[in-house]
């Protein structure tokens, strides 16, 4: 299962004075390969005439500008492929996103901030696999190892019967471990791990963990119907040839 990886984290939009113009700013959390919309200024907050500057710009960018309106609207060369300049209400549509793409966003006005985007940019999370692995020293631990690989960090959960585990989680490069005891009945259930970040989540496919007795007599249930599946198999066979030998008299 997985989160849509188009969701917009919209954490907050704080309202901040500076001198006498106001500052809104927006925390967006997009996936690579997605899109999004800086917003646009509001109907009414601002006045455009020929004379005036509008600019969004990129603090710390390459490029430092995206698209601009002065008299008309221009769309820097490195975002005409990908983006989209809105002049009515200043809106800027970029599309294909990178981690690149990750920063401080302005909307300006005559020089002046009006609008402040913080971009993050995430891959999505992979999908994790849960492995069971038991303890060499023959004790009656069991290891349950959840592998997600990537570079970004992610929240790893485990669950037991679709319940949420409070327990002691250890995370070792791109594997989070839970320690479990095989003998211990509130640990014998229905195990699966979700691994998710800002933008994006998914879930291993259930593991089953029995009771190491109950595990026995399964292995020993199927070696004696294995056994007996020979044994009958014998029979017929002997029964079989016991015919033929019986007709090849008549004949």
């Amino acid at each position: 299962m997985t989160a849509q990886v188009f969701l917009t984290v919209f954490l907050c939009v704080g309202i901040s004075a500076v001198g006498h113009t106001v500052v809104t700013t927006y925390y967006i959390y997009r996936s690579t390969g997605s899109s999004v919309l800086f917003p646009g200024l509001e109907s009414g907050t601002v006045e455009f005439n020929d004379n005036m500057i509008h600019e969004l710009k990129k603090i710390d960018g390459p490029e430092k500008w995206l698209a601009q309106f002065h008299g008309g609207a221009i769309t820097h060369s490195a975002y005409t492929t990908r983006g989209h300049f809105f002049h009515q209400n200043k809106s800027f549509l970029l599309e294909r996103l990178t981690k690149e793409d990750s920063g401080v966003y302005e909307q300006r006005v005559n020089h002046v901030t009006l609008i402040q985007v913080f971009l993050s940019v995430i891959d999505p999370v992979p999908q994790p696999m849960l492995r069971r692995q038991e303890d060499d020293n023959g004790s009656c631990l069991i290891l349950l190892e959840c592998l997600h690989s990537g570079r970004d960090q992610y929240n790893v959960t485990f669950f037991i019967d679709g319940e949420t585990i409070n327990g002691t989680v250890s995370k070792n490069s791109d594997i989070s471990i839970l320690l479990l005891n095989g003998t211990n009945p509130q640990h014998w259930g229905t195990y699966t791990c979700n691994v998710s970040n800002l933008i994006d989540w998914k879930l291993s496919r259930e593991l089953l963990v029995e009771p190491q007795g109950i595990q026995e007599e399964k292995l020993l249930f199927y070696l004696f119907v294995a056994g007996l599946g020979i044994y009958v198999a014998f029979l017929l066979t002997q029964a079989l040839w016991s015919l033929k030998r019986l007709n090849g008299k008549y004949y």
